[in-house]
């Protein structure tokens, strides 16, 4: 029957989030939607007998971001790892060998755990009696965007407005338009939602309009490091 990969999973969690928070990360959550990247993930691997973080038809992390939760103001890591010949059927050494047994690159996932902030964890593991895929997403979610329209209305700008997560204040956060790959107009700081919003977690950017918006997207900034470019909402 092979191992029970459900509780692997759950076990190898635990294991992750105690070297995140011996690597500074307190306020680390369980997310749906970073759970959803990287079952998804781990999913095709197992089902196309791969093991990276980008897919045969070259789609990877960012992509992934883009094309399932588009909205998510956020940067995104991630560690892949498969294991043949499990020869275990106990949850807790296959959690261990994952994670830290031969192969494993255990070195990359310290240093990527090291690299930037994170508060997002997710946890994906598939496959069968004899080989496993394992896919760790590790998010810093910064803002949510929404379709809400600002009581500020300004000539000539596409305004956005995002509800902030908490750990990131609105003086953080910047934004700029994307018109194709290769152009990046200027960042914009983000200002209240509306002069009287008694909420600070409501903002708004204001960049300049663009006429073709069907392939645009946002870059949002905080504090100069870049989230994952995503669409309009």
């Amino acid at each position: 029957m092979g191992p029970d990969l459900i509780e692997t999973s759950e076990l190898v969690r635990e294991k992750v989030l105690i070297l995140l928070q011996q690597a500074g990360h307190r306020n680390v959550e369980r997310h749906p939607a970073s759970d959803e990247l990287a079952g998804h993930h781990s999913h095709a691997m197992a089902a196309r007998n791969f093991c990276s973080p980008i897919d045969p038809e070259g789609e990877g992390p960012t992509e992934r971001l883009q094309r399932l939760h588009p909205h998510m103001v956020m940067t995104l890591l991630e560690w892949n790892r498969s294991m043949d010949s499990l020869h275990t059927e106990d949850p807790q050494h296959l959690a261990e060998l994952l994670l830290g047994g031969p192969d494993a690159n255990a070195q990359e996932l310290s240093e990527l755990i090291s690299s930037q902030e994170c508060n997002l964890l997710g946890v994906g593991i598939s496959g069968s009696a004899s080989r496993a895929w394992l896919c760790i997403v590790l998010g810093h979610h910064w803002a949510t965007m929404t379709s809400d329209r600002p009581q500020i209305e300004r000539a000539g700008t596409q305004p956005i407005a995002a509800e902030l997560v908490d750990g990131t204040r609105r003086e953080q956060l910047s934004a700029a338009l994307l018109p194709d790959a290769n152009l990046t107009l200027s960042a914009v700081p983000a200002e209240p939602f509306s002069k009287d919003e008694w909420s600070d977690d409501r903002i708004c950017v204001y960049p300049s309009a663009i006429e073709e918006t069907d392939a645009v997207r946002i870059q949002w900034y905080r504090d100069g490091i870049e989230a994952v470019p995503v669409s309009l909402p």
